[in-house]
């Protein structure tokens, strides 16, 4: 068997992949789950959810680094924006979550045409966030493939 988990499981809501035969996974499983959620998969997958949930804490960090630096700009000082960032981050995904909401009708719910989300998300759009996050989760994916394969 073999399984990844992420960093969130040091506070019990981590994301850990697991994959092989079915006794190991089953065995495994409510270790897992212990500290978050348990997703079993396909060893065809693995490097996929390595990319996705194992690297992706990473990922989010550093978005929620670069929305701290937006704060910056946009005027707040340097001791304020983080807790705004980090807060609203952790709450939408609390949101999320706790009330089963695809993230799109979410997003759908609050942006109201030609209001303040919508030109922020237009803005994100613009500056290639779509393309950045698939070219970020393969290009994680792939290396993962290649570490695997001892390149």
């Amino acid at each position: 068997a073999r399984f990844m988990p992420n960093i969130p499981v040091a506070v019990g809501g981590g994301v850990s992949a697991v994959c092989g035969d079915a006794v190991a996974v089953a065995a495994l499983t409510p270790w897992l789950q212990a500290v978050g959620t348990a997703v079993p998969m396909d060893e065809s997958m693995f490097d996929a959810a390595t990319a996705i949930s194992g690297s992706g804490p990473g990922m989010l960090a550093y978005v929620i680094e670069t929305f701290v630096a937006a704060a910056v700009d946009v005027g707040f000082s340097e001791d304020d924006p983080n807790r705004l960032v980090v807060d609203t981050f952790a709450g939408t995904g609390r949101y999320l979550v706790e009330t089963g909401e695809s993230a799109t009708a979410l997003r759908e719910r609050v942006t109201s045409p030609g209001g303040t989300t919508a030109a922020g998300i237009a803005a994100l759009e613009a500056a290639g966030l779509p393309d950045a996050a698939v070219a970020a989760a393969r290009a994680a994916r792939d290396r993962g493939t290649e570490l695997r394969s001892g390149s």
